[in-house]
């Protein structure tokens, strides 16, 4: 990512301002055997712009590509957390049911026993 920052840090012209401003001597490095053409310095100026602007682009898309992952990685916790509450309730009233059903049983059979209607005892 300071990769990125540094190339964009470098590059402070607009994709307009590379497609509109000639190439000028003072920014041109020249050799003392060849001179490149106006036109070859001017494509040059306009790729290396471009090709800013697309690094710009592509690390922005990472970037929000990151966040919707983060983003994913969140909710799929939180349904996580959720179910998981929602089992743990779930169970808590099972419990809590088959206690109630136990208790009444167990009542049920005493007072059958009080009554002399059972023949055997458990």
């Amino acid at each position: 990512m300071a990769d990125t920052d540094e190339a964009s840090a470098k590059c402070t012209l607009t994709v307009a301002e590379c497609t509109s401003k000639p190439a000028t001597a003072s920014n041109v490095a020249t050799s003392s055997t060849s001179r490149p053409s106006k036109e070859s310095l001017k494509k040059r100026k306009r790729n290396r712009c471009y090709e800013e602007e697309l690094l710009k682009l592509e690390t922005r898309r990472a970037q929000a590509e990151l966040d919707l992952l983060l983003q994913r990685q969140q909710q799929e916790k939180q349904l996580h957390d959720l179910r998981i509450k929602v089992i743990t309730e779930a169970a808590e009233q099972e419990r809590q049911l088959f206690t109630l059903k136990k208790e009444l049983l167990n009542s049920n059979i005493k007072s059958a026993m009080d009554q002399g209607l059972l023949l055997f005892e458990s």
